[in-house]
């Protein structure tokens, strides 16, 4: 069975005081103006002086720092505590006033770019996040945030999994992008939001705010300027997913310059780095391989298999030619399956193909290693779909099937090893410590 080990990451919270100066003073003395008298008092101190002189404030600022810790191999290295880490500053050590795992739930919003650039990206962005959803643990808080020119609340925060899915599949396309606007109004949200623990704003865009083209005409509320320096303030980083719609705007409709997207690339990058956050790519997560090139990379870096998912189902002919040049046993076919009907988008989208003849057709060409993802099950921890995957195993019993979606346990793992599945797909139930490393070692 393929297991991936995830890094524990550690965030330590650095304390950074500044001293704010004596306010300005506001009138000037008149020519020949009588001075106040000065006395002493027992101290040898001015009172005059002690009158004038306003108190020295102290602000505190923290800084979040995001810490991944492993080990030489590159595992992840738990059970870490606030004693283990040190942090300096110029060579100053500063005083680590907060310390929390990552595995503290979380409060994030989620924001999704609806606006008329990102409408041929929807479906990625809508299933995108749905995938997101399903990583998070069951006691972190999501609100969901979908923009256009105007700013909607999909749902306050909940950790509903199915009910936050089934709102983002309602949003519906509009025009115009008020993105840096959009951005403010959710560090507004997270500013009168008093539930304690760390907060988070996961933005999936193209980061095309209209005013980067058009300062004249679209100059927002909140000016980029602006929303950076409170980004710097606020205690909550960005993690932006670039949705790059750059082809379809620049190359095929004309409907923006290529300075433009270079410009918000990097308006994203300088908000994830200003908030400790980082700054991802998206891709289908339906599928692995989507083009020849693709192909190249996979198998001239030393993997043995590819894997195929939508592609064998959206374009046939360029997989079977794919089967034909490299050979079928260097392919692994995904089939996500909803209702027996194969889903090319995840949750979002079924067909009308009947998951056996599906796997029938393949196997006829000469797949014979398959894995099949049961979406209604998938991130849920329910248990897998034990009769589903029982009725492809008898049917087509020369099958290399591998089972996925649903495992909760390791007692769903025996049940799968027992009706004759070759490995199955465990991940969120690593993640929450339903199955432990040590468990699989002994199946």
């Amino acid at each position: 069975m393929a297991i991936a080990t995830i890094c524990i990451a550690i965030c330590v919270t650095a304390v950074q005081a500044r001293t704010c100066q004596d306010p300005p003073k506001t009138q000037t003395e008149k020519a020949g103006q009588e001075k106040p008298k000065t006395t002493t008092n027992t101290d040898g101190q001015n009172t005059a002086d002690q009158e004038a002189t306003p108190p020295i404030n102290l602000g505190m600022r923290l800084v979040d720092l995001n810490v991944k810790v492993a080990d030489i191999s590159g595992r992840g290295v738990a059970d870490l505590k606030k004693e283990n880490f040190s942090v300096f500053e110029d060579g100053v050590k500063q005083t680590i006033t907060y310390f929390e795992p990552v595995s503290a739930p979380i409060t994030l919003v989620l924001m999704l770019d609806f606006s008329g650039s990102t409408e041929q990206k929807s479906i990625l962005i809508k299933q995108a996040a749905g995938h997101f959803i399903d990583t998070l643990k069951p006691n972190d808080r999501i609100a969901v945030v979908a923009f256009t020119a105007k700013f909607k609340l999909v749902s306050d925060f909940s950790n509903d999994h199915v009910h936050l899915k089934k709102q983002i599949g309602k949003i519906k396309n509009g025009q115009g992008t008020a993105l840096y606007d959009a951005v403010w109004r959710v560090y507004d949200m997270l500013s009168t939001d008093k539930q304690p623990g760390r907060k988070a704003i996961v933005l999936m865009t193209d980061g095309v705010d209209e005013s980067i083209e058009s300062p004249e005409l679209f100059p927002g509320e909140h000016p980029y300027e602006q929303l950076l320096n409170r980004a710097a303030e606020e205690n909550a980083s960005i993690y932006p997913i670039y949705v790059d719609t750059e082809e379809e705007e620049v190359k095929l409709r004309v409907n923006a310059m290529h300075k433009t997207y270079e410009t918000a690339r990097l308006r994203l990058a300088q908000l994830a780095e200003q908030t400790g956050g980082l700054a991802f790519k998206a891709y289908d997560p339906d599928h692995l391989v989507g083009q020849e090139e693709d192909l190249g990379i996979v198998f001239n870096s030393g993997a043995a298999l590819a894997t195929i998912g939508s592609l064998a189902v959206k374009n046939e002919a360029v997989f079977v030619q794919w089967l034909q040049q490299y050979g079928a046993d260097r392919f692994l076919l995904g089939a996500d399956v909803k209702e027996e009907k194969i889903a090319v988008g995840g949750w979002l989208e079924t067909t009308t193909i009947w998951v056996y003849d599906f796997i029938e057709k393949y196997i006829e060409k000469g797949v014979q290693q398959i894995f099949c993802t049961d979406v209604s099950k998938d991130g849920l921890l329910q248990g897998p779909s034990v009769d589903l995957y029982r009725e492809i195993m008898d049917r087509f019993p020369s099958l290399h099937f591998i089972a996925s979606g649903g495992v909760s346990s390791t007692q769903d793992l025996e049940v799968l090893q027992k009706i004759g599945c070759k490995g199955v797909i465990v991940g969120k139930a690593i993640y929450e410590g339903r199955i432990k490393l040590e468990d699989l070692v002994k199946l």
